[in-house]
């Protein structure tokens, strides 16, 4: 078997030729008569667009205010400000689009059996190759694969993808495009398919042992049959055999056998995968086929050994030892790249929201990528792994099965879940069927994890104070998930004593831009403690709630033992959904870091109690945030034991800091110079200087450098814009030019600032308060200058 890249060297355009579906033409009515149009091995395509994969191409298009869409928007919980679909989808208009790929097939690799696989396409595509119809797929989240030996030549082949992304399966920013890698399996006559070889990990507590199940669906496409030997064998990170098994079968032409075997290893002689120590393990399967003693080598499996154990009244338990979940909701779009994400920026995320002591993820609201699985396998990162929509229509339970076919070997993987804010079908008592259907669908394909539904107390018309409403189907979840309804929680609790319960979405950042403090409807930007919000913003109610309430959700989380953790919404701001700021804001702001990944104030308050590290966050910034002599309020996130602040010398007093809280002192006289705290902790000292920067200077560009899971040509470049000394300007949003080197070339730019309609492919950009993102791809050495053209 050999996997092969096949991201490199595709075209794209814009535009809905020919054909519009597989009936067009004759297309629909003969074999092989797609010699027309995109499909056409003699398309021209002198105008069409040179890219590699992965790439999301609604990016490209400009920002638009749509408010015809309007229908259906009371079915989007706390969406006051957002006027229609498109404006929740983030204000790009996806259009169709068609991809091509030209490739070489050899004579000798004929004989070969190949499948394409997809790991995520957006959305509606039809695929053709040498004139042919393979398949279509519709869903925008899974991945899909097709055999295609049969539509292969000899030489040159074409392969052809038509993309319709123009109607939705979320309320946010779904892009459009091959957005995910592109696979191209060579197999002999005997194949595993792609999440075809299970991996289940069991204790003998008995015994004190750990029995690991494989079972491997062996497809034959031989002409006859076939006796063969699988060999299984496990594999320690530094390539040791810890453990091998055999399993003959005869596999009949054309047909399927299954290859299953048990290790059993004791106690000691294996690590646990934890948050900590993600240990690893790899199944490395061999079919060996008798007639020849030919070795066929299947693609391996990477998979660790967890226990994870969900308790009602004591929270969830890893490897034995209690663990609270810090978990973050994620959308998959980053600034600069759309959903069209590389590898490194996935890697630059994930590593960035570490840092504050992050040690869970929700995929929100669909299965996630393959490279977002294995880098927390490696990272030792959690992921709660979620189905796009609850409901058992046999398409729907199929998308469901995708998702626990992916995961399921993923060490990282702890949580399914089937449904989100099911507002229109969580009460009802067909549901509790749907629940009990899905449930035996997970434990068909996965006997060892939990599963959940985030449930919301409103129902698209009412809210709700208690849960009552959803009893008779909550009951039939493993692990009860709520979204929000925080005065739920002790209710429900208390009513289902023995079930588990998890906040499956909770409020995080209190939905302010980074470095704004003052909130300014007409930019689109907002800052959560504005004391004047309720007469600036016209969704007051949502302004009222948003005030503490990241601080506020989190507290009531950490104070409840029965509770097994909290996602947090969200840890990244993502495209769409701009609540509660009206046009021109196209971007939320609910993240913990901005849409570039750059820390906002709230990074510090979950690190200060997520983390481990010594922290005092000061903010606002000091360069003029009001008028000299004007006082403000001045706020702390830090877990000293006693904090003191200073303006130039003279304090405002001392003050307790309270666990998962903060600390603010009112009426502080605003002078330039110099913000300081002082704060102790455990009887030592530290501190924390903000100071009033003086003017810009020059542009700082630093290649991001902690990568290290990731080899490809992509790299991260973070500018900022300092002063003299070195130091950040907080205010500074200066047009900058961006310089790449011979063979780099830019692929994206994003300022972290929710209304800003730039393109993201424009080698000119702002600045947005000190910061610019720049992503590129090179042959060799990346190299990226940049230069500021105004001040404006």
């Amino acid at each position: 078997m050999e996997k092969i890249l096949f991201d490199k060297g595709w075209k794209f355009k814009i535009e809905d030729l020919e054909p519009h579906c597989p009936e067009s033409g004759w297309g629909g009515a003969k074999a092989g008569a797609y010699d027309f149009g995109a499909t056409a091995k003699d398309c021209n395509e002198e105008d069409w667009k040179n890219i590699d994969l992965p790439y999301d191409y609604v990016r490209e298009g400009e920002f638009v205010l749509d408010t015809a869409d309007t229908e259906g928007m009371g079915n989007i919980p706390e969406m006051q400000s957002i006027r229609s679909r498109l404006h929740a989808g983030g204000c790009l208009e996806p259009k169709v689009a068609w991809f091509r790929k030209h490739f070489i097939i050899n004579k000798e690799d004929l004989d070969k059996n190949y499948v394409i696989k997809f790991d995520g396409v957006y959305r509606n595509c039809d695929v053709y190759l040498n004139q042919k119809y393979v398949g279509s797929y519709r869903s925008g989240y899974t991945y899909f694969y097709f055999e295609i030996s049969d539509f292969l030549v000899e030489g040159d082949n074409l392969i052809s993808v038509r993309i319709d992304p123009r109607e939705r399966e979320g309320w946010w920013y779904e892009g459009g495009g091959i957005y995910r890698h592109v696979w191209l399996y060579k197999y002999d006559e005997l194949m595993i398919l792609p999440y075809e070889n299970k991996v289940e990990v069991s204790f003998d507590d008995e015994k004190n042992r750990v029995d690991i199940s494989v079972c491997a669906q062996i497809i034959s496409r031989a002409y006859k049959d076939k006796d063969i030997t699988v060999n299984f064998g496990i594999f320690d990170e530094k390539n040791a055999m810890i453990a091998e098994k055999h399993v003959d079968l005869n596999v009949r032409d054309w047909e399927e056998e299954y290859a299953k075997t048990t290790f059993s290893l004791d106690k000691g002689s294996f690590e646990f995968w934890s948050t900590d120590n993600p240990a690893l393990y790899t199944l490395k399967t061999t079919i060996i086929l008798g007639e020849s003693d030919r070795h066929i080598v299947c693609e391996d499996v990477t998979f660790g050994i967890k226990r994870v154990e969900f308790t009602a009244g004591d929270g969830l338990y890893l490897n034995g030892n209690r663990l609270q979940i810090k978990g973050l909701c994620l959308h998959q779009d980053h600034s600069g790249v759309g959903i069209g994400v590389p590898d490194s920026v996935i890697e630059y995320r994930l590593r960035e929201l570490k840092k504050m002591g992050m040690n869970a993820i929700r995929s929100a609201h669909h299965q996630p990528s393959d490279v977002l699985l294995d880098l927390c396998d490696r990272l030792g990162i959690l992921v709660f792994s979620e189905n796009r929509r609850m409901s058992s229509a046999e398409e729907d339970i199929e998308q469901l099965r995708k998702v626990i076919k992916q995961g399921r070997n993923h060490a990282c993987v702890f949580l399914w879940g089937i449904g989100n804010e099911e507002i229109n079908v969580q009460h009802l008592d067909e549901t509790i069927r749907v629940t009990e259907r899905l449930k035996r669908e997970i434990r068909k394909l996965d006997s060892t994890r939990y599963f959940t539904s985030a449930i919301v107390c409103w129902d698209g018309k009412d809210r709700f104070e208690y849960a009552t409403k959803y009893f008779d189907v909550a009951k039939h979840l493993d692990v009860m998930g709520f979204n929000y309804c925080d005065s739920a929680w002790d209710d429900y609790h208390n009513h289902f004593p023995n079930q588990p319960i998890i906040i499956t979405e909770i409020d995080a950042a209190n939905s302010s831009a980074r470095g704004i403090y003052s909130t300014d409807v007409s930019k689109g930007h907002f800052f959560t403690l504005d004391p004047n919000n309720i007469s600036k913003c016209t969704d007051i109610q949502r302004v009222k709630k948003r005030f503490e309430i990241g601080e506020k959700f989190w507290k009531e989380t950490a104070e409840r033992k029965y509770l097994a953790g909290a996602f947090l919404w969200t840890g990244i701001d993502y495209r769409g959904e701009p609540t509660p700021m009206p046009w021109p804001a196209v971007s939320s702001t609910f993240g913990i870091l901005d849409y570039c990944g750059f820390r906002k104030d709230s990074f510090y308050f979950y690190q200060s109690w997520w983390g481990k590290t010594p922290t005092i966050h000061l903010f606002p910034h000091w360069n003029n945030p009001v008028n000299p002599g004007e006082r403000l309020t001045v706020y702390a996130y830090s877990n000293m034991d006693e904090i003191e602040i200073f303006v130039n010398g003279k304090s405002y007093g001392k003050k307790s800091v309270k666990s998962n809280w903060y600390v603010r002192w009112e009426d502080v006289v605003y002078e330039p110079g110099m913000l300081e705290a002082v704060g102790t902790k455990g009887g030592k000292e530290y501190c924390e200087k903000v100071v009033t920067t003086k003017k810009i200077d020059k542009l700082m560009v630093r290649k991001y450098e902690e990568n290290i899971l990731i080899s490809d040509n992509i790299s991260i470049w973070n500018i900022d814009v300092v002063d003299e000394d070195g130091k950040t300007v907080p205010d500074a949003c200066p047009l900058i030019h961006i310089v790449t080197g011979e063979g780099t070339t830019l692929i994206g730019a994003g300022n972290g600032d929710p209304s800003c309609h730039e393109s993201e492919l424009s080698c000119e950009r702002h600045a947005f308060n000190g910061k610019l993102q720049v992503i590129v791809s090179s042959d060799g050495e990346p190299l990226v200058e940049a230069e500021i053209i105004s001040f404006d």
